[in-house]
């Protein structure tokens, strides 16, 4: 989305506030972006939870967030190993992805279904063949884990977990079949640690925290009670002036 929190603030800015075409947008939402994010983070709490909820993490992946954790430390959070009751998440975003499917992808599916991709038509059919039985069953999973979701940041400030479960993989490869030695039913399996995420339906931020063993980027996925965004942007921004990553630009190929 953007190379740095404050870049982020400034997008954020100007999406956040009520709309009449959306009835359920929130018109007295607001993000300041004319205040510097700089803040004292000395008190707030944080979460730790290495594997969102048991997923299976790469080795890569994890000895890369093992060593940014004392960051966390650093700018001023008080840490402690911990993570929500994420009960239901894969079920919850998985009828309503496949639900989306249908509904968004159906036309063209009828229209030009043999030039979809074999995951993606699978994804129409999954959602053409839901009942009204499963629908509801995934919104009360949903109103539930948000509810507990609300009952862990009165704990905490933030969670604290892993972005991505590998480490990023060849272009040419669909997505990954398996993770740390776990087969990945799916290719919507592999990237279950942040489906988890959004389906308790709070503000979450990926920030650049380190480099695997083979060089390539790890994010720390950082999360935080509805309508937090600044204290979210808070401890990225913190996060980034630690790390100095904002600053380092890939080589370009000629």
């Amino acid at each position: 989305m953007a190379r740095t929190a404050a870049d982020v603030a400034l997008l954020l800015g100007a999406m956040a506030g009520g709309d009449p075409r959306d009835p359920i947008s929130q018109r007295d939402a607001h993000v300041d972006v004319a205040t510097p994010l700089t803040a004292d983070l000395r008190g707030r709490r944080v979460a730790w939870s290495p594997t969102v909820g048991g997923l299976p993490i790469d080795a890569a992946v994890r000895d890369a967030l093992a060593a940014a954790l004392p960051l966390l430390g650093e700018i001023g959070l008080d840490v402690s190993d911990d993570e929500p009751d994420l009960t239901g998440a894969d079920e919850v975003f998985e009828t309503w992805r496949a639900f989306m499917s249908a509904t968004g992808l159906g036309e063209e599916y009828d229209r030009n279904g043999a030039e979809l991709k074999e995951v993606v038509r699978s994804e129409v059919l999954r959602g053409r063949a839901l009942t009204s039985g499963q629908l509801v069953r995934a919104t009360q999973l949903q109103a539930a884990l948000a509810e507990r979701a609300l009952a862990f940041f009165d704990r905490y400030d933030y969670l604290a977990c892993p972005v991505t479960q590998v480490d990023p993989f060849p272009i040419e490869q669909e997505y990954a079949s398996e993770v740390d030695g776990v087969p990945m039913g799916s290719y919507i399996e592999w990237m279950r640690s942040n489906s988890r995420i959004s389906v308790t339906c709070c503000p979450a931020i990926s920030v650049p925290i380190g480099f695997s063993a083979a060089g390539l980027p790890v994010g720390l996925q950082i999360v935080t009670r509805p309508f937090g965004e600044r204290a979210l942007l808070e401890v990225a921004h913190a996060l980034e002036a630690c790390t100095g990553l904002a600053g380092r630009l890939p080589p370009l190929a000629s």
